[in-house]
């Protein structure tokens, strides 16, 4: 987490820093990203950079949780009450998500390239924390459902919620095969994630509900 220090800048300043420090760590991977090279670029004292973050590790998950925010938003936007089509909902986020792409295309690829970082242990456990909290969100609205008889009871809640946010990287993955994107390179490139049009994805994302609705018995 950044230090108070660091808060004390105009968010403007705050802002810049954060995109040379991203700029960085998709150039190059965790290991071989230099902060040298950040604070020499960012144009301040090393003393001074060490007063907003005490090492690298401190610089990226805070950089994580900066490009994250946006699709934090996102997703409880999506999914703020009342929702009645929990995959309506799903899909929005979706879309959303490709709006947030094409405007910030550093962001979404740096958070690309970190979440491959798996053996880290740090990344892990707070790619799990943020998982139950949002899977939390979804199971309470699946289980309104299944309530009101518009879903089969036979499925656990929690386990639907969490399979809808596992999908993610499925997604991805059949994005890849189906249009041959190479999302790591466009990463580098700071080009858009997505390489298809907005109504390519809400075709793809259309089928997904599709297979989603009959396999959970949604009338």
């Amino acid at each position: 987490m950044a230090s108070t220090t660091f808060y004390h800048l105009s968010r403007e300043r705050q802002i810049e820093i954060y995109e040379i420090a991203m700029d960085e760590f998709v150039q190059y991977s965790y290991e071989d990203a230099s902060l040298n090279r950040i604070i020499d670029a960012c144009g301040v004292a090393k003393g001074s950079f060490y007063r907003y973050f005490q090492n690298k590790q401190e610089l990226f998950f805070d950089l994580i949780q900066f490009a994250r925010a946006i699709n934090v938003r996102n997703f409880e936007e999506s999914f703020a009450p009342p929702v009645d089509d929990i995959f309506a909902a799903w899909k929005e986020f979706y879309l959303l998500t490709y709006g947030y792409d094409q405007s910030k295309p550093l962001y979404t690829g740096f958070l690309l390239l970190s979440s491959a970082a798996r053996d880290k242990k740090e990344i892990y456990l707070q790619r799990q924390k943020n998982c139950a909290q949002l899977v939390e969100k979804i199971k309470d609205i699946l289980a309104r459902m299944q309530a009101s008889g518009g879903m089969d009871t036979k499925i656990d809640p929690e386990f639907f919620a969490y399979v809808l946010l596992d999908m993610h990287e499925g997604i991805f993955d059949y994005l890849a095969y189906r249009y041959q994107i190479d999302f790591h390179d466009r990463a580098r490139k700071k080009l858009p994630l997505f390489a298809i049009d907005r109504e390519t994805l809400s075709s793809v994302l259309d089928s997904y509900i599709y297979y989603l609705k009959k396999g959970a018995g949604v009338k």
